[in-house]
């Protein structure tokens, strides 16, 4: 197999010509801190040809040259981008970084900062918490082996205002041998707020705010890897509304809405902050129980089984909540209680081993009566 040589476009730049079939590049920047130049990338010019009578518009011919020069098109063209421009020196790609030597009108409008005060500087000054380490390690690899690449990446304008852009990344080279590295990047923003919110509207339960079960089951299968890896003790309790029919045929689906907001509530009090609750389904709560002990996962389920919803009354538009209880003026009807089944990860387990064993405890704990906790620990099968 032949290496694979760095792919760096080649021109001429005392006549502009390139080789076959490679991208053009010449001049200096168009937008520089000290003033207009011919453009840090151009577009390929056609070798000179020699006037003649017969070519209209060339002088010496039967008329001026009323085109304007490919470069300057160029220019003008990438100046009225909506896409950023950023041409950078191809060396040092370690730190400090590479060093800016163009950006057009976009990069600036995109990141607040003038010419003066890109030009001379590295890309890295963009650059800020939410920058994925990954991604940048990915770019610096395709740098030092001289490729093009494509990320997306979050970056910082100059009010520390983050944004997100598609950056695509094309190495090019003078006849001279000097090398740059030119960085088209679309700002996507608004497009990656559309999806974050449709991520979490697709993983959001509207009912109770709490994750739903295409959530639950993505943070089930993460916690899943972590056990493989780490082998840390995580459970899975699963928790079902004890007559809960009996709320919504009695009192309606309002009520029987508010009622599963406070178990929610009920549940989330009663768990740690690293804890994941979230609605299985119907009547159906998991949650997700990170770094727990064997002997620790009863006392933890039995906690849970503290957070009993009291319907006190029958008048469905006046229901308020504090502490988990909802109250509601008139007379008392029968309380509303919850039985809880959790079982312990165990190794090699998938999604649907763990289930299975949580909703065996579950399952147990009412048929010992409802509003009963019971639990398995990873190795048990029955």
């Amino acid at each position: 197999m032949r290496d694979r040589q760095p792919m760096w476009a080649k021109i001429d730049t005392t006549t502009g010509a390139t080789s076959p079939n490679r991208v053009a590049c010449s001049g200096g920047p168009a937008n520089r801190a000290d003033g207009p130049g011919t453009g840090a990338a151009a577009a390929p010019s056609r070798a000179p040809r020699e006037p003649s009578a017969e070519a209209p518009g060339v002088p010496g011919g039967s008329g001026e040259r009323t085109d304007p020069p490919p470069d300057e098109v160029f220019r003008h063209l990438i100046e009225r981008l909506d896409d950023a421009v950023i041409v950078t020196k191809a060396a040092p790609v370690s730190a400090p970084g590479p060093e800016i030597v163009f950006v057009n009108a976009a990069a600036t409008a995109i990141t607040g900062y003038r010419a003066d005060e890109l030009v001379g500087r590295t890309p890295r000054m963009l650059q800020g918490p939410g920058t994925d380490p990954a991604a940048l390690g990915r770019i610096r690899a395709a740098l030092e082996a001289g490729r093009g690449c494509r990320e997306q990446l979050l970056n910082y304008g100059k009010t520390g205002a983050p944004y997100w852009f598609d950056i695509r990344i094309v190495p090019i080279e003078s006849a001279a041998g000097a090398r740059y590295f030119a960085a088209v990047q679309r700002d996507v923003t608004r497009e990656r707020a559309v999806l974050a919110r449709l991520k979490r509207t697709a993983e959001r339960d509207v009912v109770t705010g709490l994750a739903n079960r295409n959530g639950f089951e993505r943070h089930l299968a993460r916690l899943l890897d972590g056990t493989r890896r780490a082998d840390a003790s995580n459970a899975l309790v699963m928790v079902d509304v004890d007559a809960f029919k009996h709320v919504n045929d009695t009192y309606g689906h309002r009520v029987g809405d508010e009622t599963l907001r406070g178990v929610a509530e009920g549940l989330k009090e009663r768990c740690r902050d690293q804890d994941l609750v979230a609605r299985f389904g119907g009547d159906e709560f998991a949650v997700l129980v990170r770094d727990v002990r064997a002997g620790e996962l009863a006392g933890l389920v039995a906690r849970l089984d503290g957070a009993v919803i009291h319907l006190d009354g029958a008048a469905p538009l006046a229901v308020r909540i504090s502490a988990g209880v909802i109250h509601l003026d008139g007379a008392a009807p029968p309380a509303v209680r919850i039985s809880a089944g959790g079982a312990l990860f165990a190794p090699g387990d998938d999604a649907g081993a763990v289930i299975a064993r949580a909703d065996r405890a579950l399952y147990r704990a009412k048929a010992a009566g409802r509003s009963r906790v019971a639990v398995v620990d990873g190795g048990d099968g029955r």
